[in-house]
């Protein structure tokens, strides 16, 4: 009874379609859509025929890493759209990257698994993405620790 998923992630991620017209074609609302995409909730019809939603035990976990990427986008002041897109402003790309390093340590996930949820990116990239990360927040931490020195 799942409405097409699948397509509708595929879509999606190859950048074919936006939420807007996904939506549209599907005959849901946008909300629904974004949910399916970003908190890997099934679209459903009911009795009633009208779209519902209801997540499988596997779509919890990626609901669990989306509100961990949802809470370094809103910490850094960006969208989830935004870390989940191949921009690469500064700021973005920062944010990016601790997202790949929260996943890792806090959910465990591989690095493939990691790339998959971000947005389809290389597992590569996310493993020079946490590299960065780690790197930067050492280089942070010394700093830190210099100035403290000083005072």
């Amino acid at each position: 009874m799942i409405d097409k998923l699948e397509v509708i992630r595929n879509h999606w991620v190859h950048g074919r379609m936006d939420t807007k017209r996904i939506a549209e074609r599907e005959g849901v609302t946008e909300a629904a859509v974004y949910n399916a995409l970003y908190l890997g909730e099934i679209i459903e019809r009911g009795a009633d025929g009208e779209p519902t939603t209801k997540q499988t035990r596997s779509e919890q976990s990626a609901s669990a890493a989306v509100a961990l990427i949802a809470q370094v986008a809103k910490n850094h002041g960006v969208s989830v759209d935004d870390i989940r897109s191949r921009r690469k402003d500064a700021i973005i790309t920062r944010a990016r990257q601790e997202a790949f390093a929260v996943l890792r340590a806090e959910r465990k996930l591989s690095y493939q698994q990691i790339a998959r949820i971000m947005g389809g990116w290389h597992h590569t990239t996310v493993i020079y993405g946490i590299q960065s990360h780690q790197a930067r927040q050492a280089y942070l931490a010394s700093k830190a620790a210099s100035r403290a020195e000083k005072s």
